[in-house]
């Protein structure tokens, strides 16, 4: 026997645990019975009473949101979304690009000249406007006169004639202009009235009043070509869905603020429009008049009334 040893004692036995077995059968942790343990749980978990290692949900300071181990923290009501553990309000604007989220923010701004309604954007201008004016006195502001064939099948108009209105306290119209190039020179705006100049489609325009400086909150206008009355003014036309394929600009209005526009828009108003195609001499040239109308800010030509 080894000094300090009790008789009967085997080296290395703890005083007590003479003969025990330990019980783990079934178990990954907890007490063997032994005094020791069945096994360790890994980070995250903890053992049960039946000797188990188990998931324990990670939620605190949290009220929501994913608890780590396979189920939640919390829901959160109506209207609110859970971000990193907290309830927040969550912006409602599915449908809707303009007015209030539900959350003291916004769904998004409307332009110039138009309202929101019930999440949509829609024109406070009248139907006729093709330009919405805004901005300080004296600015310099290009609005484009644009026109298309309300479908590829539709016949091109060669020719219109319409009337144009706007408040001559707000604004006054400086000139129309075309951007012309030449070869080895370049592009350059040319005044198209009283200058003696005609469109890059040989269109020329013909006013009344005659001159800009006469031009007091209306003037009357026809757009022709003389030399070749069956070219387009336009090839651009609507495709079924709406968009414009091709290039609707015919000319650009120029017009000079005459006082701030701060609130609102004042518009620059087309009516009375009557458009014409003329098929080339070679096919008969019958002159048709087409359905014409402004919508969505430009002239839209239809079919042979």
């Amino acid at each position: 026997e080894e000094p300090g040893e009790e008789p009967g004692e085997e080296p290395g036995e703890e005083p007590g645990e003479e003969g025990c077995e330990p019980e783990c059968d079934g178990k990954a942790c907890g007490d063997d019975g032994c005094g020791d343990f069945c096994g360790d749980c890994g980070n995250g978990e903890e053992c049960d009473d039946d000797g188990q290692c188990v998931c324990v949900p990670q939620c605190e300071g949290s009220v929501c949101g994913d608890d780590s181990c396979g189920g939640s923290c919390g829901d959160c009501p109506d209207g609110e979304a859970c971000a990193d553990g907290e309830c927040v309000c969550w912006p409602q604007c599915e449908g809707s690009v303009c007015g209030d989220d539900s959350c003291g923010g916004s769904c998004g701004d409307c332009d110039v000249g138009t309202a929101c309604e019930d999440g949509a954007c829609v024109s406070t201008l009248p139907a006729n406007t093709i330009c919405a004016l805004v901005g300080d006195a004296g600015a310099e502001v290009d609005c484009p006169l644009e026109i298309v064939a309300n479908s590829d099948t539709a016949p091109l108009s060669s020719g219109i004639q319409f009337n144009m209105q706007w408040d001559e306290t707000a604004f006054g119209i400086d000139n129309l202009y075309d951007n012309i190039c030449f070869d080895g020179v370049g592009c350059f705006d040319l005044a198209m009235v009283g200058e003696g100049n005609c469109l890059s489609t040989n269109h020329c325009i013909s006013v009344l009043p005659s001159t800009p400086s006469e031009w007091v909150g209306t003037v009357g206008m026809i757009l022709v070509n003389v030399s070749q009355p069956w070219t387009g003014l336009s090839e651009a036309y609507l495709a079924a869905d709406g968009s414009v394929v091709g290039d609707p600009l015919v000319v650009v209005v120029r017009v000079q603020l005459l006082a701030a526009i701060t609130e609102g828009a004042s518009p620059l108003l087309i009516s009375d429009v009557t458009a014409a195609s003329q098929q080339n001499l070679d096919d008969g040239g019958a002159v048709w008049t087409l359905e014409a109308s402004v919508e969505d800010g430009r002239i839209v030509t239809g079919n042979p009334l």
